[in-house]
C-alpha cells in the first residue's frame, strides 16, 4: 500500500472515506430502523435517506470515488446491528440505537470536518 503523501491526494482519501461512509449507512440504516420504536424507526429512515441523497451527489462529481470501506461507519453499524439481536425490542434496544446512530453521525462529521480543512 502506497502513503499518501500531500494534502490534494489526503483530501481525495476523505473524499473516498465520506462517500464509502454514506454509501453504507444508506445500505443498512433501514435494517436497523425496523428493530426500532415507530418514532425512531423515522428519524433513522431519515436518516438513510439523506445518505442516500449525498452518496448520489458525490456520484455526480468528478471524484474518484473508488477507495477503501468506511471503516468507522462499518463497524459502528455492525454494533448497532449487534445490538438488534442482542438487546430486548423497547425502550433500551431504542437507547442503543440512538447511540449508535450517533456514533455514525459523530463519524461523518468528523471525516466532513478533515475534508473541509484540507480543502482550504
Amino acid at each position: 500500500m502506497s502513503k499518501t503523501g500531500s494534502r490534494a491526494a489526503l483530501l481525495q482519501v476523505c473524499i473516498q472515506d465520506l462517500y464509502a461512509g454514506r454509501r453504507r449507512a444508506a445500505k443498512r440504516l433501514g435494517r436497523i430502523a425496523s428493530h426500532a420504536g415507530p418514532a425512531l424507526t423515522s428519524a433513522i429512515d431519515k436518516i438513510a435517506r439523506c445518505c442516500a441523497k449525498e452518496a448520489v451527489s458525490f456520484e455526480r462529481s468528478d471524484c474518484d470515488l473508488n477507495g477503501p470501506d468506511n471503516i468507522w461507519m462499518t463497524g459502528i453499524l455492525d454494533d448497532a446491528e449487534r445490538d438488534t439481536r442482542s438487546v430486548e425490542a423497547g425502550p433500551l434496544l431504542d437507547i442503543a440505537l440512538i447511540g449508535a446512530v450517533r456514533k455514525a453521525l459523530a463519524a461523518d462529521f468528523v471525516s466532513l470536518e478533515t475534508a473541509l480543512v484540507l480543502a482550504r
